[in-house]
């Protein structure tokens, strides 16, 4: 398929999840893509930088985290997603196909109901089947069945309702792994000077209050408190900190501190 119909094909998945969404329904709020947020960072003159012990988390065995604990599973693979597209820029095809092959494996480990399940896990069988991807081609389809994942987890019309409360669950645990690991990343670099231009990438109150109602559900659904609980409290710290309309580097070094206690 040549990279305009993959382009094609892009637009017309977020076009036909979206379709799926009520007026004022907050659950299908769309959270930035990580290119989107490396685009944003950048513009604003933090520097942001992959290296091998910020990224340890791409060798995790995602399989075997989620016959412990589904959440804890989820929450790496939104981190995964978040290096991944951080490093877009540098990653060959076969490393994508590496990562495609690691998120089809943690995919089908999360038992995600079969609709959500078999959807996804299509999306990288047919990754994994072409070696010859060109690169452009490949990074739509990978981000393609990322974004998927994310809408679909969202759709209570997908799931049976006594499947919803673990889908929802999921679902937040990956999307903050995704966002923890971009607010932990934009910390890594950055000057005291600079700690306003990072709030206004990073503390942005259409997505804390997003995940504020996020977290306050799965607190509800009560299925798995302990992560939850933490993450949580990372969202309600990060909170006060827009409550005076200004943004401190004691602040972040404090949210930088609470982020390593759930990025390990």
């Amino acid at each position: 398929m040549k990279t305009s119909n993959y382009i094609k094909f892009l637009f017309t998945l977020v076009f036909l999840t979206s379709t799926t969404l009520t007026a004022g329904d907050d659950a299908f709020f769309g959270l930035p893509s990580p290119s989107e947020i490396l685009m944003d960072a950048e513009a604003e003159g933090l520097k942001i930088k992959i290296n091998k012990n910020n990224s340890q988390i791409l060798r995790a065995d995602l399989k075997k985290i989620a016959e412990k604990n589904k959440y804890e599973a989820a929450f790496a693979m939104g981190r995964i997603f978040a290096i991944a597209g951080f490093s877009f820029k540098k990653l060959k095809t076969q490393n994508i196909l590496s990562l495609a092959n690691k998120m089809y494996i943690g995919t089908a480990a999360l038992k995600l109901p079969e609709v959500i399940n078999n959807e996804i896990t299509g999306y990288y069988t047919k990754m994994l089947k072409n070696p010859k991807w060109e690169r452009t081609e490949l990074m739509i389809f990978f981000t393609s069945a990322r974004s998927s994942l994310m809408y679909l987890m969202k759709d209570q019309k997908k799931v049976k309702k006594d499947e919803y409360p673990v889908v929802q669950t999921v679902s937040t645990a990956l999307e903050l792994g995704m966002w923890y690991q971009a607010l932990s990343l934009g910390l890594e670099n950055l000057n005291p000077e600079q700690a306003e231009n990072y709030g206004s990438v990073f503390i942005d109150e259409d997505i804390l209050e997003y995940f504020d109602s996020c977290l306050k559900e799965s607190l509800k659904f009560n299925i798995h408190p302990t992560l939850i609980k933490e993450l949580n409290s990372i969202n309600k710290f990060t909170l006060e900190i827009l409550k005076d309309e200004k943004v401190n580097i004691s602040e972040l070094n404090d949210l930088k501190s609470k982020l390593n206690g759930v990025l390990k």
